[in-house]
This record gives structure tokens, C-alpha cells and sequence, in this order.
């Protein structure tokens, strides 16, 4: 088990820096000074007269006599009003073995430190340094005192402080103090002194990206404020930074037509004017000139804005079908519906899952999400194309064009969401009685849908848009493409289709095309839309079903020009031989760990892996370990740590790993997991993560909302990491008030 403080632990470390205020000793950490309880009796002291600074001592531990020497970096020091310096003391012992560190160890958590006269000189501190700054003309003394059991040691070092030539410390100058942005856009922040050593910050840190004073807005809109220390004299500057969301119609244009695109914000101090249109390199449907697009070949585009070298967060839809055609076809819109996290289940028969400790649980779950997620991410970004909705909407443009008196056109396109999900728990034991966990997606529902886009037909611009009901088609065949996940194994789609309205209707034996890729989907041909269940089976099951293909040729959406009849493009092949894809590899490990005593160190362990699951690529979560490992426990009260002697872990700080993750611990005394507040015997104040997450338990460190207000938690200086910082200025330059909370 590694210590909260590390650096208590290295026994081979013979010198260690003391900072004025040095980190409490680590409470209840496990950690006891067996080696230095008996003292006896030490030789008496010796110090040179000519330096004040060093001092040298021999004492007597645990029957052995050890040479100890206390020697400050200066002995003499002068200074200008308004200068900085920096004073270490350094403890060190012959020989240097456990017995030693341990007793620098003990000293050194009590070192004290004292000016004379604290009207000449200023001493600040933080965790391993003393920096001492000139106040007034004078003389005076700063002395180091440290006692290794009953012996002291005293260095000092005399500090001259003169008027002449006083040296302040300039204040920071920012080239702007307000800037507006807009989502990507990028900016360089100058400041004065040049020459400083600058340390940038800002509170919401997926807010901004800086780097050395070079901005770039994130997607996030709102205000935030950057703040610039000085690392050296502790000066400050803040910047305002406004993110603005840049607004644009998108467009159904008719090839060779040409229209300016107007952007707008909600701002009137950004100038728009400065926005362009960009398209990649080889681009050819349609043509930029600053602002202005025109419509060069049938299909849908996705044109970028940039404002300088910036490329902007932002992209202007267009849609171009041929001269005179007023009703148009896009590509699906694939996206995760709203309440796909509150439909899942998983199938556990076998009552694997109950096998393992409840603690890994959410975060296999979490897996699966996560590779779902990522999964809808990369497939919207293929276009699917769908057939037959000229046909087959009951929908008047002429009663639009009536309304509106102006010239009209629409395009149709289906909207596919990932409603729920099944999954069956994968496992299976290799040589080393290794237990393989993960969810395989066993069972997927969309909800499907078809949407109206109305435009004007002059400037291209959108008018209005709308969901197609059923009662909107007059009963002729759609044909629309659902995605597949490329680490479904199995070969074909068995597919229900629900309905209100109707019975079910099962679609059996569709062929998944390009099988085991990214762009892997099933076509499917229906005359009302709802929520289609799909299962996944290897083999046919009905004998008569031929090809599987529902829509005749099982041609692809592709990249196929929408046009007259709103047909696809492509050859309509499938995917190859819909063969899996790959074996699945492995990688990376994480393990759980520690225990209740700093002597043995005894732990469990666990790690994840990547590997094959039904001959495809699923992911799954492999588990090391015996049975007598340390292990997570929960009852009626609540979460323990046991440990491999089958005891627990109580009244004590640990620190666990999960996932290559560490984090630290807090027991009580009944060797409970703490949550929320927790108070040490030092009066320091931490939190442990109280929402059932996954990390529940984990000491939290930096920035972190508390039943509405922000607290900061120490990272590294200051104090002992994850304690909270109360009145006083955080590292990044925000001030808290006696409690904590963030002044704003």
C-alpha cells in the first residue's frame, strides 16, 4: 500500500527540504516510529560559532549512535526592500538507513521557524521552500529549529535589509482584458513583463483550451475568466472571456444556384463580416467565396465557417438537387434518443454478475454504454439515404406555396434513434482461472421516423420543418437503413416491428450488409414507421426467406446523389463475405489494491482486457486474483475494504486502484467507507464522493460543486492534498471565504 504522503515512505531518502509550514503528519496512515521510541540519552550538542547556519549532533537510537546535521542554505543574507529570497534547511543523518529517515521524518513535521523582527522582513510559505522578502531597512534573525527526539537543533541565518534602489515587482499587463469568441475560434494573449514566468488558468477547464496565452474556444458557450500568475512574485491579471454561439440557416439549394450565407450572434460587439465559407480540398459539389455558395452538383454537403486561420465549431448544411426539382430526399439523421439509458437490461440467467463483487458492476455497464455511444457517434457520420418518400407522403407543397405566396421546395429524410438495449453477460475462464466478464448487445430498439424540411426556393433558406405522422402516408413502400454496430457477430437481423396502430409485423432473416465495418446496416422496406426490436442470430431462421434483403437489390444509401425520384447511388453490393471482425486484442490492466497495514502491503487485485466475445470483437473486463484476495464488501450499513487475512480495514486512509485509476479512502472506525464530509484530527476538511457513480468513496481533489457552491480541494501545495482550502485564494487565483465556498 503506497502512503497519502509518498514521501513519508522512502526510506532510502537521507535529505529532505523543510518548508515553514510543512504537511501535517498523514493521519492514521499506518505509519509508527518503532525504530526511534527508545532514545537514549544523546551527546551533547555542537555548533560552530562562525556559522549559525549548520549544526551537528550525535544521537544515540535504538542503541546505535547516528550523526545528525541541520544546515541552512544561507548564513548570511541581504536584501532590498522588496526583494524575494528563498531559505531551505536541510536535515541529514550517518548512517542513513530506516531508523534515520524515520526520525528526519518525525523532526521534520515539527520544524518552526522564527523572524525576529517581522517589521523588516516578510516570510511567506509553502510546501517544501521559505521565501523571505525585505520590508524596511534593517537587521534581524530567521532561525530554523527542529528537535530529533529531545535534542534541538537551531540554524539561523542573519538577513540585512536596505532602502537603496527598491525593487517592486511590476503588475501583470494583459494585451485584453474582454474578449468574445465564438465555438473554435482562436486568439494569442500578450503579456507584460515579457520576460515573466506565467502560469494560465481557468476555472472550467472544457471551457477554453490555453496553452502559453493562446486561446481557443471550446463548444461551450458563456462567460468564464482566465486569470495569469506570476510564478515568481505572485502578481495576477484576469481576462473576461465570452463564448458566443454563431447562428446560420442551412440550405436546399438547386444546382447553379447561388446564395450569400448570413450569419448572425446574439451579440452586437462580434463582427460577423469576418466569417467565411470553407470547403476540404477537392470538394466539388459545391463552390465558396467568402460568404458567398454556390451549388455546383447534386448531394448533401457540410461546409465550414472559419474566421481568420480559425476553423470554427461550425458547420452550414446544404442540400443540392437538380434544376426544377421541387421535392428532394436526405440522408437519416442517427442519433441516441433521450431515454436510451433508462431502457437497458441485462440477462443474467446463470446469475453470473451476482458471482462478483457488486462494486465492478456499473462500471461494466458503464463499458457498454460507452461503446454503444461511441458506436452512434461514427455512425451518423455515414449517409444513409432512404427511398420512396415522394411517393409515398400525403403532403401538399402547393398549400405551403399558397400560404406563403412565395415558391417552395422540401426535402424528406428519416430520423433513426437508439431507443434501448439488451445484453447477455459474456465469460469464460482461461488457464489461469482468469474470469472474463463483459455485456454483449443481445437485442436493439429504435424508434424511426420520417421529417419534412420546407425551404424557400429563392434564397434556399429553411421555412419550416415537421415529423411526418402515419396518417401522413398513403400506404406505398419506404425504404430506410437502420446502422449495426460493427462488433455484432451474428449475420442477420430478425426484426419486429411495433406498432399502435397495427400488429406487429416481423421482418425475418434481413442480411446485415457490410457485416463486422463501421458502416455495417440493415435495409428495411415498410409502409409505417414506429419502434423496430432487432435481434441478431448466426444461422436463418425461416427456411423460405431468400436473400434476407427486404428491399429487393439490398443496394446501400452509399453516397449516392439525391435526385428526381430520390433514388440512392451505389452498386448495391454487400460488404463482403460478412465475415467477423478481427480477433479482438488486448490491453491495459488496473488494479485494486491495498492494505490495512503499511507493513505487508497485501492486496487484491483486478484487471481489464479487451478480447474476443462469439468470434467478434465485443469488449470485455477480465478479473485476476484468489479467492482469499482483498476485496470490496457491502452490507445493510454500507461499503468495506477486507483485506486477504480476511480482516477489515478500519479507522485508517487507503488508497485503491480501479481501471489504472487511484484514488484514496477514508474507513471509520467500524470500517466503513466514509462519504461526504469528512473531518480529520488535524481540523482539516475533505470530501469523499458521495454519488454512487462508480468512484463512490474517492477523496476529490481541485474543484468541486457541493449542493451548489464550489469548494477547492489542495492538489499538491499548501497543505495535505484533497484538504479543503478556507480563507484564502485558491492556486488559480479565486478567493474562498472561512468556509470554503467560492466569493463570487
Amino acid at each position: 500500500m503506497r502512503l497519502k504522503n509518498k514521501w513519508l515512505n522512502r526510506v532510502t531518502a537521507a535529505v529532505l527540504s523543510i518548508g515553514m509550514a510543512l504537511t501535517p503528519a498523514v493521519m492514521n496512515s499506518g505509519v509508527t516510529y518503532a525504530d526511534v521510541k527508545d532514545i537514549e540519552s544523546p551527546i551533547p550538542v555542537t555548533q560552530s560559532e562562525e556559522a549559525e547556519n549548520l549544526m551537528e549532533n550525535t544521537v544515540k537510537l535504538s542503541g546505535s549512535d547516528y550523526k545528525f546535521k541541520a544546515e541552512l542554505n544561507k548564513g548570511q543574507l541581504e536584501l532590498k526592500v522588496g526583494e524575494y529570497e528563498k531559505l531551505e534547511v536541510t536535515l541529514t543523518a550517518v548512517p542513513d538507513d530506516t531508523t534515520s529517515s524515520n526520525a528526519i521524518t518525525t523532526a521534520s513535521n515539527a520544524c518552526k521557524w522564527h523572524c525576529d523582527d517581522p517589521s523588516v522582513l516578510d516570510i511567506s510559505e509553502n510546501l517544501k521552500t521559505v521565501k523571505v522578502k525585505g520590508k524596511k531597512a534593517g537587521k534581524t534573525k530567521v532561525t530554523a529549529t527542529m528537535m530529533v527526539s529531545k535534542v534541538k537543533f537551531e540554524v539561523s541565518c542573519e538577513v540585512t535589509v536596505t532602502e537603496d534602489e527598491i525593487s517592486v515587482a511590476p503588475e501583470i499587463k494583459l494585451s485584453q482584458n474582454k474578449v468574445v469568441l465564438l465555438p473554435g475560434e482562436t486568439i494569442k494573449i500578450n503579456v507584460e513583463p515579457k520576460d515573466g514566468d506565467y502560469e494560465w488558468s481557468v476555472s472550467k477547464k472544457d471551457f477554453l483550451d490555453i496553452k502559453d496565452g493562446t486561446i481557443k474556444a471550446l463548444n461551450l458557450i458563456g462567460t468564464q475568466v482566465i486569470t495569469v500568475k506570476d510564478r515568481t512574485t505572485g502578481k495576477t491579471a484576469e481576462c473576461e472571456v465570452t463564448v458566443v454561439r454563431v447562428r446560420s440557416a442551412d440550405y436546399l439549394l438547386e444546382v447553379g444556384q447561388s446564395v450569400n450565407v448570413i450569419f448572425s450572434t446574439n451579440r452586437t460587439d462580434v463582427d460577423v463580416s469576418a466569417l467565411e465559407l470553407t470547403v476540404p480540398t477537392g470538394e466539388d459539389g459545391v463552390e465558396v467565396s467568402g460568404c458567398i455558395l454556390t451549388a455546383k452538383k447534386e448531394g448533401c454537403y457540410e461546409v465550414g465557417v472559419k474566421k481568420g486561420e480559425s476553423i470554427l465549431r461550425k458547420t452550414v448544411h446544404v442540400q443540392v438537387v437538380a434544376k426544377g426539382q421541387k421535392i428532394a430526399t436526405a440522408y437519416s439523421n442517427i442519433e441516441e434518443h433521450k431515454d436510451f439509458y433508462s431502457n437497458d437490461e441485462v440477462e443474467d440467467p446463470d446469475g453470473v454478475l451476482n458471482e462478483h463483487n457488486d462494486y465492478f458492476i456499473p462500471i461494466i455497464r458503464e463499458e457498454a454504454y460507452s461503446e454503444l455511444e461511441e458506436w452512434i457517434i461514427n455512425a451518423g457520420e455515414n449517409k444513409y439515404f432512404a427511398k420512396g418518400f415522394p411517393e409515398a407522403v400525403k403532403f401538399s407543397l402547393e398549400d405551403y406555396e399558397e400560404e406563403q405566396e412565395e415558391d417552395l421546395r422540401a426535402s424528406y429524410n428519416t430520423v433513426v434513434l437508439l431507443k434501448g438495449a439488451k445484453y447477455k453477460v459474456v465469460e469464460g475462464n482461461d488457464e489461469e482461472e482468469e474470469i472474463n466478464i463483459s455485456l454483449y448487445p443481445t437485442e436493439l430498439t429504435f424508434e424511426a421516423y420520417p421529417h419534412a424540411t420546407v425551404f424557400y426556393k429563392d434564397c434556399g433558406e429553411e421555412y419550416d420543418n415537421f415529423k411526418i405522422e402515419n396518417k401522413q402516408l398513403n400506404g406505398k413502400p419506404i425504404t430506410f437503413y437502420i446502422p449495426i454496430p460493427e462488433f455484432i457477430t451474428e449475420k442477420y437481423a430478425q426484426v419486429i416491428h411495433k406498432s399502435v396502430d397495427m400488429e406487429d409485423e416481423e421482418l425475418s432473416d434481413i442480411e446485415i450488409q457490410k457485416h463486422g465495418t463501421k458502416n455495417a446496416y440493415i435495409e428495411l422496406k415498410v409502409t409505417h414507421f414506429s419502434d423496430f426490436e432487432i435481434t441478431f442470430t448466426n444461422e436463418k431462421v425461416k427456411e423460405d426467406s431468400g436473400s434476407g434483403s427486404t428491399g429487393g437489390s439490398g443496394s446501400t444509401g452509399g453516397s449516392g446523389s439525391t435526385g428526381g425520384s430520390g433514388s440512392t447511388g451505389g452498386s448495391g453490393s454487400t460488404g463482403g463475405s460478412g465475415s467477423t471482425g478481427g480477433s479482438g486484442s488486448t490491453g491495459g490492466s488496473g488494479s485494486t489494491g491495498g492494505s490495512s497495514s503499511g507493513g505487508s502491503g497485501s492486496s487484491g487485485s483486478s484487471s481489464s482486457s479487451s478480447s474476443s466475445s462469439s468470434g467478434g470483437s465485443s469488449r470485455s473486463y477480465t478479473y485476476r486474483g484468489t479467492k482469499k484476495a482483498a476485496q470490496w464488501a457491502q452490507d445493510s450499513r454500507g461499503w468495506r475494504f477486507q483485506n486477504a487475512d480476511e480482516t477489515y480495514v478500519t479507522n485508517r486512509w487507503i488508497e485503491l486502484s480501479w481501471n489504472e485509476k487511484s484514488a484514496w479512502y477514508r474507513f471509520n472506525e467500524q470500517g466503513y467507507m466514509v462519504t461526504g464530509w469528512f473531518k480529520d484530527g488535524d481540523g482539516n476538511w475533505y470530501f469523499m464522493n458521495d454519488r454512487a457513480d462508480g468512484t463512490q468513496g474517492a477523496m476529490v481533489t481541485g474543484w468541486h460543486q457541493i449542493a451548489g457552491n464550489w469548494y477547492y480541494f489542495r492538489v499538491t501545495a499548501g497543505g495535505p492534498v484533497g484538504s479543503l482550502v478556507m480563507n484564502a485564494t485558491t492556486p488559480d487565483g479565486y478567493k474562498v471565504d472561512g468556509n470554503g465556498v467560492w466569493i463570487q
